[in-house]
This record gives structure tokens, sequence and C-alpha cells, in this order.
């Protein structure tokens, strides 16, 4: 990623990505005040594949990420540096896998759709509580997403305009059938990942503290549920 004067520790750095990924990177205090905490991420689960090291004694983050990758798809990466997790035990591979959970709560995906990644000293366990402290938050997220759709959509709607029926078939002239990709595209990016109603609906919680709407009982099986079991 580039470097931007917007870098500080205060707040999440958030960059221009190819379509269908966005970035956040910040400083969560690993160990001084440079930023030492990214996550990227894929609106859509995505196939995936990793290469990884041949050591006898790899760290944590290979060994969850590993295990995560087993079914051949993910959706985020979180990396950290000055803190390895190499030759820490369980407790690094609990961390590993804590980090992962932690960055799937907040884009609302499945733990093991998410790949850890550290490098840094050797032998010291991760600063669990530093990461739970400052863990990237969501609004950031989802601000940046409902951003790449909107931009989408509106540039979708721009090339229809201008190329007309060219779109819709491949003549062999350059620059017109390629854009129906981002044409077709374009809805699917509004709903892959949180749609663009779920993002308004974090920003409108967690920013503009706006009351929750309605959710089932989380309680009850889905089965025993009935009409008017909503709770607030």
């Amino acid at each position: 990623m580039e470097e931007s004067a917007e870098m500080n520790p205060e707040s999440p750095v958030m960059h221009p990505q190819p379509q269908g990924f966005l970035a956040a990177a910040k400083n969560v205090g690993i160990k001084d005040e440079t930023l030492d905490m990214t996550v990227i991420f894929s609106t859509v689960r995505a196939r995936a594949a990793a290469m990884f090291t041949r050591n006898r004694f790899p760290g944590a983050p290979v060994i969850v990420g590993r295990a995560h990758i087993s079914d051949g798809f993910a959706q985020s990466i979180v990396v950290n540096s000055k803190n390895a997790n190499v030759a820490t035990g369980q407790r690094g591979i609990e961390d590993a896998v804590e980090m992962c959970r932690l960055v799937a709560g907040e884009l609302g995906i499945d733990t093991r759709d998410v790949l850890p990644f550290s490098t840094g000293v050797i032998g010291r366990p991760l600063p669990m509580d530093k990461i739970r402290a400052g863990q990237l938050p969501g609004p950031e997220m989802s601000i940046a997403k409902l951003a790449s759709s909107q931009q989408t959509t509106r540039l979708s709607n721009v090339v229809a305009e201008l190329l007309g029926p060219k779109i819709t078939a491949d003549t062999g002239e350059w620059g017109t059938y390629a854009w129906s990709q981002l044409l077709l595209g374009s809805p699917g990016g509004r709903i892959a990942g949180g749609s663009d109603e779920v993002m308004r609906n974090i920003v409108g919680e967690r920013v503009l503290g706006l009351p929750k709407d309605p959710g089932i009982d989380s309680t009850s099986p889905f089965r025993d549920l009935k009409v008017g079991t909503q709770a607030s």
C-alpha cells in the first residue's frame, strides 16, 4: 500500500483497492505508535490457495493458516507486525485463532475464512489485550464498502449510457464488450460481503447511535419461532 499523510496511530487508514477488495491499517500498540495491524477483505468468499514454509517447527499463524485454507476458500487476511507469534506453543495457536475470530466478527464472516499472518520478534506472546482493545472497528469498513459499491454503480451506469448496445455483444471492437463484466457485476457488489442495507445499519447503529432493528429471539431454535416473537 502507498504511504499517505493520513497514516497516523489515531485512526485506521483506508486506500482505494482493486474492485471487490477493501483494506484497513492502524496501530493497536503491539510495540510502538507506528502501524502494526492490517486487514484485507474480499467482498465475496473467494477460492484461495496459499504456500507455507516446510519448516518442521512452524509458527502459530502457519499452523492456523494451513487449517483455515484447507477447504480452498478465504475472504480476509489479518497481518500484524512486530511480533511473529513463533515459538509460543499452544497459547500462540489460540491467539492466532482469536485474531481471526475478532476480524471475522467485525466483518460478519466465518472465522475459518480469515487467514492470520505475523512478522516480528520470535518467542514472545502476542499482546492480545492490546489487540482486543484496538481491533479494527466495523463502521470504517462499512463506509468503505458503501463508497466502493456506489462508485462501481455510478461507473457502470456511465459506461452503459456511453456504449449502449455495444456492451451487449462482442463485436471485437476494443473497449466495448469488455465492460460488460463491470456492468453485470455491479448489482452483485451491492450485495456481496454484506448488502448496502446491512452496511447502512452498521453505520446507523455504531456511528449515529440509532436503535437496532427488531431481531429474532436468538435463544430459541428456528423451528420453535412463531410470528410475533421478535424482541428488540
